[in-house]
């Protein structure tokens, strides 16, 4: 059977076919629409569009006669079941909207690109699974990828920044409340003066007030301060003679000392645990012994009377007042210490 080359009358497309189909109706394989294969001897037909040889991606049915089309499988969304012939595979392009989901999830360390990377790449695999002509199914998914990926290290990196500056934050402010203490203990009155003064309160020296012994040597409460967070018992009747025990609380901005309780152990956490100081005045000089742990102190505060309330940055402080309080306090070691009774501290 001899063989020719004819055109679709709907879509122009370039089919070779025996000549057993003349005469026949045939599906386009390109555009799908009916049409009457003409006789072969008619060969205006066949050379009526442009060239002599069938443009790329012309189709050869020439091994196909109507016969054998016959045992193809039916098509059920045309009535009758008429015989869909499969189109050669059409030219395709690439989808852009790939490229752009690929080429925006790699900048995607600036966040916003990688959202509109996994966007583009959503919107590209829906339209080449709509659109058989378009291709790039597989940078859509590589773009998705990296796009998330990408998301997800600037999510990370922007969580571990705040945490970072959380945490400088809170060193700061403690650094600064470590120096508050210290420059309150710098101006704290030390009560020194001339050989032979006498230590003098205007503060009445409570009933049953602080005694025992220190390093072996009797105590004998004479006057005490809460200062910035610093109780300070005075067992000096003057001011170059005798001990003084200064207690750091480790006073946190805002936090008041009244009505509260404070109960170590030698097991108490170190972190909450006061600093100890016990100096011994004696003839012009003073030595002084550092107690910051192991030990065994009760203290007790009751609620400021006296003085007058100011309010700086938000809190609420009183100046010029007085406070009650009672302490039991044992150290074993080189300073052995073991004091207890009330005291009634100048506050401030």
């Amino acid at each position: 059977m001899s063989e020719t080359k004819i055109y679709c009358p709907h879509c122009s497309q370039p089919i070779s076919l025996d000549s057993a189909w003349a005469g026949q109706t045939l599906d386009c394989p390109a555009c799908h629409k009916s049409f009457t294969v003409p006789q072969f001897a008619d060969r205006a037909l066949a050379s009526s569009a442009p060239g002599s040889a069938p443009p790329a991606g012309g189709l050869r049915l020439s091994t196909l006669s109507p016969e054998s089309a016959s045992t193809t499988t039916p098509d059920p969304l045309r009535p009758g079941g008429a015989h869909r012939l499969q189109p050669a595979a059409a030219p395709t392009r690439t989808s852009g909207l790939a490229i752009a989901s690929i080429v925006l999830s790699l900048l995607g360390c600036f966040f916003v690109t990688a959202i509109a990377g996994v966007i583009c790449g959503h919107m590209a695999r829906k339209r080449i699974r709509d659109n058989a002509s378009l291709s790039g199914g597989g940078l859509a998914i590589a773009g998705l990828i990296i796009g998330y990926l990408m998301i997800t290290l600037c999510v990370g990196g922007a969580t571990k920044f705040a945490l970072d500056v959380k945490n400088r934050v809170r060193e700061i402010q403690a650094q600064r409340t470590g120096q508050s203490a210290t420059n309150s203990a710098k101006t704290a009155p030390s009560h020194s003066g001339p050989v032979g003064a006498k230590i003098r309160s205007f503060i009445p020296v409570p009933a049953d007030a602080v005694s025992g012994t220190i390093k072996g040597e009797p105590f004998s409460y004479t006057r005490s301060s809460l200062l910035g967070g610093i109780l300070e018992i005075d067992g000096r009747e003057f001011a170059t003679e005798g001990f003084v025990i200064t207690i750091f609380f480790n006073q946190k901005r805002g936090e008041s000392l009244e009505g509260r309780t404070w109960h170590i152990t030698p097991t108490t956490a170190p972190d909450t645990v006061p600093t100890i100081f016990i100096i011994k005045r004696h003839a012009g000089s003073s030595t002084r012994d550092r107690i910051e742990g192991g030990y065994e102190m009760d203290v007790t505060t009751g609620e400021v009377s006296g003085g007058a309330k100011t309010h700086m940055g938000g809190i609420t402080k009183t100046i010029g007042g007085r406070i009650a309080g009672t302490i039991t306090l044992k150290i074993n070691g080189a300073a052995p210490v073991d004091i207890h009774g009330n005291f009634t501290a100048e506050f401030d």
